[in-house]
């Protein structure tokens, strides 16, 4: 049961908030399987986990009630991603874990994140310090895994438009944004995944 987890919502009704999180999950899955299937990567060491639920508090259930051997190393919330960039002033951010927990996965998703949107891409990379919202508790060592946030949902000031409305359409979404985003997170999992 050593595993890495990524946590996205299932079941809020927008494109972007958060539609575009488990849209997420599946690319990751269909790019690391691929990779696996043609030979270009091994199967790494320990298990990525594609957790997709009720926003944060069936992931707390989960947690506080399934019988585990260990809990994870690490994880990432996936929320609020792939928005165009006039909707997120181009800003894919990076929030860090909460600070009582093991920090050096924000540098190693800082490190990934850095080499993929070198390549052709519609965002630039802002990193932040830990948010305090039910998504991001996650990541409490009560639980015992650091869990940073990669999305699209800041702007310079205040957050997208179209955040918790019925505004959040499909035509919100930048393709190519969720393509940065999944390339990043799938070497971000597979890395902490067959880590040494």
């Amino acid at each position: 049961q050593d595993e890495v987890w990524v946590l996205a919502h299932s079941a809020e009704p927008g494109a972007i908030d958060n539609a575009s999180g488990v849209a997420v999950c599946v690319e990751i899955a269909r790019v690391i399987e691929g990779l696996i299937a043609e030979g270009l990567l091994p199967r790494p060491r320990r298990s990525i986990r594609l957790l997709n639920g009720y926003e944060c508090y069936s992931f707390f259930h989960y947690l506080e009630n399934a019988r585990r051997l260990q809990t994870p190393l690490a994880g990432v919330c996936l929320d609020t991603l792939g928005a165009k960039p006039e909707l997120c002033d181009g800003r894919l951010s990076w929030r860090a874990t909460i600070p009582m927990s093991a920090g050096f996965v924000a540098r190693v998703g800082e490190a990934i994140l850095r080499a993929t949107l070198r390549l052709d891409n519609p965002y630039r990379l802002f990193l932040g310090p830990f948010v305090s919202t039910s998504d991001t508790l996650v990541g409490d060592p009560k639980y015992g895994f650091p869990c940073p946030w990669l999305t699209t949902h800041y702007r310079k000031k205040g957050v997208y438009d179209a955040y918790h409305t019925s505004a959040d359409t499909l035509k919100l979404l930048s393709p190519a944004g969720l393509a940065a985003c999944a390339a990043a997170m799938a070497g971000y999992l597979y890395y902490l995944a067959d880590a040494g």
